[in-house]
């Protein structure tokens, strides 16, 4: 082009003021490079640098504003994706935002963006469009006398009510890696037996994770060893510290999973009488339409450019067909009641029918493969639930030392590896936790198969004091830390608590593993709180024994809790990730502290509020104070005639 090199930035052609008048040869030679596209986009870097070579061709000087760019990231993104290029004018006000990575969409998702300006009045003009208009060029409302009343019939059944369609074609692993093939997300974790003590011991010790500490402190009770925490004595002043002297290894925080994919392989879809998708829409399909193809109607899926799926409706009620890109691969789309039956409002559950006759008799096993007692004994409500219709019922799960005070006469529980084919009740994590309203029930779902789904009983719980662990006249236990981070309660909050127990009268009994003695010791600092670490294989008989003898006890979600419910404890459970009556529909003596945020009970779900930074600690669950814990002690022990 005869123009000499120099040193400049790229010009932003999304957004340009020029004289037409004076400028129309520059304008009308940036016109035919771009005409020639071809040629010039591999020497030049688009658009944008036709006009800036343009310009200089015909020797025309422009002002470029000189202040950069400034880039609002799209949140919850990995790195944080960027979404909106804000620019300005020559006195460095903002002047336009332009969402070029994050384009309104008239029917999908808009995400908000942290900085945005005007931001509800955006939205506030595009959903006045979208009420106007259903982004199809010359659509009308369909007339009810246009089609027979059998394809009406077939429409009304596709409006309304939630959808999912398996989408099983090949997708890409993070980026840019392989296809990943469509398979079925059913994998049941190894089975294997709890650890006893030294097992665990060594396994932890491979992992690099030693205890926290090597000194068994005082024995209280003959078997566990249980320390009072360094405290300010009313009478001696400072205790000494030599109890609570921990290693060198710090306590090594869980690591997390990458939050679960909202329905795994599955779209949430539902569709609007406008034929328009008014949950999943996205650039992939925006529309659907019933069309007649050969004497049989079709569902056919649309985007901006063509039709990109088209489906047959089975007698079921289930619409399979194929995406038209990939050719072959299929799509299904099903009633999310209909896939996930457990979901439906349940009934009476039809137990004459089951007791009688050859049903009595059946053999039933159920396996839970998870590794959580929280899990087992949740596992067992199904269990109970389904011993309680009249089945001779097997449970199999890894920890049946916890439950040994749980019996019904058609349940037998064992540790025992389940027979080959088993269905497994801990499966499909990220559905369980999105759309069942209670996990005992959801366990029941997944291992009926063609039964009706059951509601979850309660055993028979043997709630003797086999051997008084303390001599404590009035006491509460507490489970200060669970499995995951992200459940944990600020350490300060639970010294508050601690002081606000000590005020009401009442010992405190610290439970907790021996990698959590640090934690424990630090938390617990000078709150007179006593602590009693596991030792060895006795510990399952002797935090039953705590527990039955206590006033109460107090934790995250967490096994501790579903223990204390099991056995019919007063407790309460602090919590935020989900909602109580997913967690404890068969525990009534627990009650929930929860948060009364709007981001609560959101766990792995990013629709709901969850992002990132929730994987590390629960913002909600901050919200939840030492006081409000206190209130729902008092108001549990008053349920039960206790003395507050």
């Amino acid at each position: 082009m005869g123009i000499s090199y120099r040193m400049e930035p790229e010009v932003e052609s999304g957004q340009m003021l020029i004289d037409t008048v004076r400028h129309q040869e520059p304008l009308d030679f940036a016109f035919q490079m771009n005409l020639d596209a071809e040629k010039f986009y591999q020497l030049i870097w688009g658009d944008k640098d036709t006009f800036r070579f343009a310009f200089h061709k015909y020797g025309r000087p422009f002002a470029m504003i000189p202040h950069p760019l400034q880039m609002l990231c799209i949140p919850g993104k990995p790195f944080g994706d960027l979404g909106v290029m804000c620019q300005h004018d020559f006195d460095g006000n903002r002047l336009f935002q332009h969402r070029n990575l994050a384009k309104w969409d008239l029917l999908g998702q808009n995400p908000r963006i942290p900085g945005y300006l005007f931001e509800d009045e955006s939205r506030k003009y595009l959903a006045e469009l979208r009420a106007l208009w259903n982004g199809r060029i010359s659509w009308t409302t369909p007339k009810r006398k246009a089609y027979i009343p059998e394809v009406w019939r077939l429409r009304d059944s596709i409006i309304g009510g939630t959808w999912l369609a398996e989408d099983r074609r090949p997708r890409a692993q993070v980026c840019c890696g392989p296809p990943v093939k469509w398979s079925e997300v059913r994998v049941s974790k190894p089975w294997g037996k709890e650890l006893t003590f030294e097992e665990e011991r060594v396994k932890v010790a491979i992992s690099g994770n030693s205890g926290a500490s090597g000194k068994t402190g005082a024995s209280y009770g003959g078997d566990t060893a249980m320390q009072k925490v360094p405290m300010l004595d009313e009478d001696q002043g400072l205790h000494s510290q030599t109890s609570s002297q921990m290693g060198e290894d710090k306590h090594r925080l869980v690591k997390l999973p990458q939050p679960w994919q909202v329905g795994l392989r599955r779209m949430e879809l539902e569709f609007a009488a406008d034929s328009t998708l008014s949950k999943g829409a996205s650039p992939q399909a925006y529309w659907w339409d019933l069309v007649q193809v050969k004497n049989e109607w079709w569902l056919k899926l649309s985007n901006e450019k063509s039709v990109v799926a088209n489906l047959r409706r089975r007698e079921n009620g289930e619409w399979w067909g194929d995406w038209v890109e990939p050719k072959g691969k299929k799509l299904v789309i099903r009633r999310m009641d209909q896939f996930y039956g457990a979901i439906r409002d349940a009934g009476p559950p039809p137990v004459k029918a089951m007791k009688s006759g050859r049903l009595s008799r059946t053999v039933v096993h159920m396996a839970n493969h998870a590794f959580g007692i929280g899990d087992a004994i949740t596992g067992l409500y199904t269990a109970a639930g389904a011993a309680e219709m009249g089945y001779k019922v097997v449970y199999h799960t890894r920890y049946p030392r916890w439950l040994a005070r749980a019996s019904h006469p058609n349940l037998t529980i064992t540790d025992e590896e389940p027979p080959k084919g088993t269905p497994d009740m801990d499966t499909d994590h990220s559905e369980q936790l999105r759309y069942s309203r209670d996990k005992v029930r959801w366990y029941a779902g997944r291992v009926a198969g063609a039964l009706p789904v059951w509601n979850g009983a309660r055993p028979v719980i043997d709630r003797e004091v086999r051997l008084p662990r303390v001599d404590f006249p009035r006491y509460v236990v507490i489970s200060p830390f669970a499995a995951w981070e992200s459940r944990d309660w600020p350490e300060m909050h639970w010294r508050r608590l601690a002081h606000l127990l000590r005020e009401s009268g009442r010992e405190m009994i610290v439970i907790g593993m021996e990698k959590e003695e640090e934690r424990i010791a630090r938390t617990f600092d000078k709150s007179f709180a006593y602590w009693a670490i596991k030792k060895d294989d006795s510990w399952v008989e002797w935090v039953t024994d705590l527990m039955l003898g206590a006033e109460a006890v107090l934790g995250l979600d967490s096994g501790m809790i579903h223990m204390a419910g099991l056995l019919g404890v007063p407790s309460v459970s602090i919590h935020a990730h989900l909602p109580p009556e997913f967690l404890f529909s068969c525990a009534p003596s627990v009650r929930s502290a929860g948060a009364q945020t709007a981001c609560s009970y959101c766990r792995w779900q990013e629709d709901r509020g969850f992002n990132e930074g929730c994987n590390s600690a629960c913002s909600a669950l901050a919200t939840v104070g030492p006081e409000r814990v206190m209130e729902e002690l008092a108001n549990s022990l008053q349920l039960r005639g206790l003395n507050t």
